[in-house]
């Protein structure tokens, strides 16, 4: 067996060539130049053992055609050396040309490649939506057996991502394909994958049930190297049952034959898995031979995580006999785990900010979407309301216009009917009321001085505002300040009409000095603004003239 590891390990000390030279000159190349490029390349790849056999340039080729080859299989050199964040690229390049052409293989094989690159690099996001176009490619083929091996990869992808529901969900439509095409062999990958899902999920009775059932499926065919990989899964659950001596068994029966077929990978687990059975069973000798096996091939594999637990394992092996080696062994422990948190700790932050960045982006559109929306709604009430308060005061202000013009008409009419009154009655030859002659010029000096009131008025004639009052009332039927209205708004009248003051000088006449406020009161008063009211009736005595 260690003569086996021994060979694996020559084979992938190998280095990798210049194919990412190669590459780069194929890119810059242009016309016949990028196929002499691209057969270097083809020729690296067969001595490498990347291709079955050498690939050949056809004369004529489509350029895209011819790049998305160099691409697809410059990927397959990365992933062949376990070196993922330069694989996916390529991939990434490989499956936009294919999705430029018609051939639903091609696109199926490159998106699928580039799902799985993704997924070990830990970018299970993307990886998912380069899945789902291998899917759609082998759904519009309608070819079940490619379409289960591209469901068989997304259950991979959610497996990895500890997504175990949706891992299961892909598995079983992936199972049920097979099992609709009938080959063995790939329903037993299918209850393989199955299990290990399981597994992740703490269902170890169920993870047993269907490794068994890989395993039955496995034997029928005679398939010793499958059936050996088997006996791994299903003494994973049978180890977290506590079932030690079954699962030891199992693992012993696989050791030779994974390390025949150089099944590194599966080895490395079995290894794994024997250490801990002996670590259970204080078998520190034995623990410590089969953690040294697995740390072996994690080194060189570069599967950080696995390599973490043998030597954690490692450790607790040396730990009684070897004191400073068991401290070497937990140092490097420390260090893989670390590395790993750290790579898991940016990946998540990395896949967060893809993944909610546009959510965030379009929440805040959202919420500025409703800010705006109600923002505009109380605008609109706003503006609704100031129409509504604005045609209120207007009607309420023109109801009071037309109730104090009404009111001026009714004094004014009762006023010259009590002045016809007293006329009529005044014996012929008799001279009109002095003390209302006397109350009008007082009044006329009032007005030009701006204190034209009542309590000024009542001074001026030497008796109270009451008594003033009860005078004005007996005489004209009116109180004090709707005489002194009366006779101020008669006066202004007066002025106008005889067009040779302006406005201004009416107002001051009138003992105002606010022009903008005498126009108001005028308007009030009379309906009209001074300006109108001087208009018409100049005009009209100028007419009369005539």
């Amino acid at each position: 067996m260690f003569s086996l590891l021994i060979n694996f390990f020559m084979l992938t000390a190998l280095p990798a060539g210049n194919v990412d030279s190669l590459v780069a000159q194929f890119e810059k190349a242009k016309g016949s130049a990028r196929a002499e490029i691209a057969t270097q390349i083809f020729k690296l790849l067969d001595n490498e053992e990347v291709t079955d056999s050498l690939m050949t340039v056809p004369a004529g080729i489509n350029l895209d055609t011819l790049a998305m080859q160099v691409y697809y299989w410059a990927g397959e050199e990365k992933i062949a050396n376990n070196d993922f964040s330069a694989a996916s690229p390529l991939f990434d390049k490989a499956a936009a040309l294919a999705s430029k052409g018609k051939d639903l293989e091609i696109i199926s094989d490159s998106y699928a490649e580039l799902a799985y690159s993704l997924t070990r690099e830990g970018k299970f996001d993307s990886a998912v939506q380069a899945c789902e176009k291998a899917v759609d490619a082998d759904t519009r083929l309608g070819d079940k057996d490619r379409l289960a091996i591209s469901l068989n990869t997304m259950a991979y992808i959610y497996h990895m991502s500890r997504q175990g529901e949706e891992a299961e969900k892909y598995i079983r439509r992936s199972l049920e394909l097979a099992k609709e095409l009938n080959d063995t062999t790939k329903i037993a990958l299918r209850y393989g994958t199955l299990s290990d899902i399981l597994m992740a999920e703490g269902r170890f009775d169920d993870a047993l049930e269907s490794a068994s059932e890989a395993f039955r499926l496995d034997s029928l065919s005679g398939n010793t190297a499958k059936m050996a990989i088997r006996r791994v899964q299903m003494a994973a659950p049978l180890f977290n049952m506590e079932q030690y001596d079954r699962a030891e068994k199992l693992l012993l029966q696989a050791e030779p034959v994974l390390a025949a077929t150089g099944n590194m990978a599966s080895l490395g687990i079995c290894e794994n898995q024997l250490g801990d059975i002996a670590c259970r069973r204080e078998n520190w000798k034995e623990a410590e031979r089969h953690f040294g096996i697995a740390i072996q091939i994690y080194s060189h594999t570069g599967e950080r995580l696995s390599e973490s637990r043998a030597r954690y394992g490692m450790y607790q092996a040396l730990r009684h006999s070897d004191p400073a080696a068991a401290a070497l062994h937990l140092e490097r422990y420390a260090y893989l785990n670390d590395t790993i948190y750290s790579e898991n700790v940016s990946r998540m932050t990395a896949e967060f900010d893809a993944r909610y960045q546009n959510a965030d982006l379009e929440s805040r559109n959202e919420m500025l979407r409703n800010r705006i929306f109600w923002y505009s709604i109380v605008g609109l009430l706003v503006l609704i309301v100031l129409v509504l308060v604005f045609f209120l005061y207007y009607y309420r202000t023109r109801e009071k216009l037309e109730a104090q013009e009404k009111r001026y008409h009714v004094l004014s009419e009762r006023f010259s009917n009590l002045q016809n009154e007293v006329e009529s009655q005044r014996p012929e030859g008799e001279k009109p009321e002095t003390w209302l002659d006397n109350v009008d010029n007082i009044l006329l000096e009032l007005l030009q001085q701006g204190r034209a009131d009542a309590k000024t008025l009542a001074d001026k004639l030497c008796i109270s505002s009451r008594n003033l009052s009860r005078k004005f009332y007996s005489a004209t039927g009116l109180s004090t300040i709707d005489y002194i209205l009366r006779f101020r708004m008669e006066r202004a009248c007066h002025l106008l009409s005889e067009g040779k003051m302006n406005i201004s000088e009416v107002a001051r006449e009138c003992g105002i000095d606010d022009l903008a406020y005498f126009s108001r009161f005028f308007r009030k008063m009379t309906g009209m603004t001074p300006t109108e009211y001087q208009k018409v009736n100049s005009s009209s005595a100028k007419n009369s003239g005539l």
